[in-house]
């Protein structure tokens, strides 16, 4: 069992949970995820996040530009004021690996609600809509357990993850459409070797 308490260098566990704060606020999650892979204007974010209040997102934005998580790449003066264009930043708003190392049980916990809790956000905003139709969609919700080596796993991981990187690059046409894909990994309980020799052990016993 992972220690809620374990030590973890106090200056890397502080630079972690301020990332984990500011990366993974509700509002600003969604600016992430919209952004990414294309530039924005305030506008337009605006418009696709129209249950967030305009202060409230332009207040996000500073924010995740302070950070480095956005970056604004175009200014356009318009009718006396300056449109900001939004893209990402050169601040990833993964976690790495030797920041997930200082991470605690509880900030691991709190990744994951922040995760769930996007996911059904964003399944309720889906079916909000007039139009949602999730067959004709293609909407689906699937959890799979697998019984790999660490190896196979990675190689499945690795392949994965080129695939999306390559859909991120594909260019935009007029018959495209955003796509959500939420992700998560576990390790399950038993090896499976172990559960095999439990199943012939109960065979055996009967």
């Amino acid at each position: 069992m992972m220690d809620t308490n374990q030590k973890t260098d106090p200056q890397a566990h502080r630079a972690v949970r301020a990332r984990i704060e500011t990366v993974l606020h509700p509002v600003r999650l969604r600016i992430i995820e919209e952004v990414s892979g294309r530039e924005l204007t305030a506008g337009q974010l605006a418009a696709i996040l129209s249950d967030v209040p305009q202060t409230t997102l332009y207040r996000h934005l500073k924010v995740l530009v302070a950070a480095g998580n956005l970056k604004i790449v175009e200014e356009r003066p318009i009718r006396g004021t300056v449109e900001k264009v939004y893209a990402q930043g050169a601040t990833s708003a993964i976690i790495g690996l030797e920041e997930a190392r200082a991470m605690t049980a509880d900030d691991w916990m709190d990744v994951c609600k922040s995760f769930a809790g996007s996911l059904i956000g964003d399944f309720s905003r889906y079916l909000r809509r007039e139009d949602a139709d999730p067959v004709a969609d293609l909407v689906g919700m699937r959890k799979s357990s697998l019984d790999l080596s660490r190896e196979e796993f990675l190689e499945l991981m690795q392949g994965m993850s080129q695939l999306v990187q390559e859909a991120i690059k594909k260019p935009k046409t007029a018959e495209t459409r955003r796509w959500i894909i939420g992700m998560s990994v576990v390790p399950g309980n038993l090896p499976a070797d172990d559960v095999t020799d439990s199943t012939n052990d109960e065979r055996k016993a009967t």
